[in-house]
């Protein structure tokens, strides 16, 4: 199966998003975060991340490290 990370990031409902706070550079900063495994060809089995602020902007990430959690991105 092939697909835009967009298009799978868009179906995700809210309520599958963890209400995530961290401090970055002495700030507090909170993020909507979403993470999934998912196979991509040539590279294998990655970390999906998606985030969102509370303006909705949202930011994806792949990562081939598996063991970090979302709040890490």
């Amino acid at each position: 199966m092939y697909f835009q990370v967009r298009e799978l990031a868009n179906q995700i409902e809210d309520k599958y998003f963890i209400k995530t706070t961290i401090s970055i550079r002495g700030k507090k900063k909170t993020y909507y975060a979403f993470e999934k495994k998912v196979v991509i060809d040539k590279i294998g089995e990655v970390k999906l991340v998606s985030k969102r602020k509370k303006d909705s902007t949202t930011k994806y990430f792949i990562c081939t490290n598996e063991s970090l959690a979302a709040y890490q991105f």
